[in-house]
């Protein structure tokens, strides 16, 4: 796994318990196909994953849904195990446990009194995603029902959070061992200084952070990221705006919908060129994946109608990590998680509308 640690607005850490930072991390991969063969498939991996990574509690129920689908067409219990388990939503609320026992320790080495933790989940103020936080959440409830869940949006934490002396935040008058987010990854989720503010206090407060890098590390067309050659760099631009189809530019953001493909890519790729803010976007090589035909069922299909389309999918791989600076204190894998979607759709987020939870088959 790959750790990445950031302090917002250079906030200084004291103890360990301000340094200590534990998430939910998804490594997404494509299967690339070079010609129509198996032997010419390949994994490529797209992205790093390291903030709100969502499904974690959705995708562990999916799968024992799609072994009854299975079985209720006729295909024998021998077959319905190649469906793999997915653990997804244990693992991570055993990482969040793990952490809130870890906080309890950290404060009994300081000399301090807790009583009561809590579990801060940080929420859009319009939440869509419920379900899946809902199905999370319920799973620590069952390895732990004493642990105390809140859910708070920022617009509620701008009058219902505070810090003591000794930087322990409390929300509500409720202690708060760790606080994950499922917000927080999107311009518009900052809307005002007071909702930076709030996003400081949480920094700088003594609770267990999970981390709030969308990507870990991706290159950019700029020197100081590893490519120096300018002429290298001249070459992939003049390739990218004569075989736009060939390449993808994506900004250091999650949710989906937010990529660039074909012409949009051009116009958006001229217009940062000579400006810092093409920084912000990372150019890939367009992954051409393997195409299959499937179904979709969703509330878009009429009278529960499924049609055949040609498919394509992304897998990504969940780990959940603690650590501390270079100490790591836990560090696995987490189950997965694979995503489905309509081979025309250029994205493949599932709550912005464009993809589907899946399962895989093995063969």
């Amino acid at each position: 796994m790959l750790h990445v640690q950031g302090d917002l607005c250079d906030t200084k850490r004291t103890s360990l318990a301000n340094r200590l930072q534990s998430t939910v991390v998804a490594a997404q991969s494509d299967i690339e196909t070079q010609d129509e063969a198996w032997d010419g498939l390949l994994i490529r991996q797209v992205e790093f994953n390291m903030i709100a990574c969502s499904f974690c509690g959705l995708a562990q129920r999916i799968v024992p849904q799609h072994r009854i689908s299975l079985s209720l067409h006729g295909i024998s219990s021998d077959l319905n195990n190649r469906v793999p388990d997915c653990f997804s939503a244990d693992r991570f609320t055993e990482a969040l446990l793990s952490a809130c026992r870890m906080y309890v320790e950290d404060c009994s080495r300081r000399n301090l009194i807790t009583s009561n933790i809590s579990i801060l989940v940080v929420v859009g103020k319009n939440e869509k995603n419920i379900y899946d936080q809902r199905a999370l959440i319920g799973c620590l409830l069952l390895k732990n029902p004493k642990v105390n869940v809140l859910y708070h949006s920022f617009d509620y934490l701008k009058t219902g959070l505070k810090l003591d002396v000794n930087s322990r935040l409390f929300v509500d008058n409720q202690e708060v061992a760790v606080v994950y987010f499922r917000t927080g990854y999107t311009p518009d989720a900052f809307p005002d200084d007071e909702t930076w503010d709030v996003k400081y206090e949480l920094e700088r407060s003594s609770s267990y952070l999970n981390i709030l890098s969308t990507f870990a590390h991706q290159y950019t067309l700029d020197e100081e990221m590893g490519i120096s050659d300018s002429t290298e760099i001249q070459y992939v631009i003049n390739d990218c705006l004569l075989r736009p189809d060939n390449y993808v530019l994506k900004p250091q953001r999650e949710g989906g919908g937010n990529n660039y493909f074909g012409e949009e890519l051009v116009q958006k790729l001229k217009s940062i060129m000579n400006h810092s803010e093409r920084k912000l976007y990372v150019l890939m090589e367009r992954i051409q994946p393997y195409i299959f035909e499937n179904s979709i069922l969703n509330s878009t299909s009429a009278s529960g109608e499924l049609n055949v389309k040609k498919m394509v999918t992304e897998l990504g791989i969940f780990g959940a990590i603690l650590a501390c600076k270079d100490e790591i204190f836990l560090n696995e894998f987490s189950g997965h998680l694979l995503r489905s979607k309509p081979l025309e759709s250029n994205e493949g987020g599932i709550v912005a509308g464009y993809g589907c939870l899946d399962s895989p088959f093995l063969v």
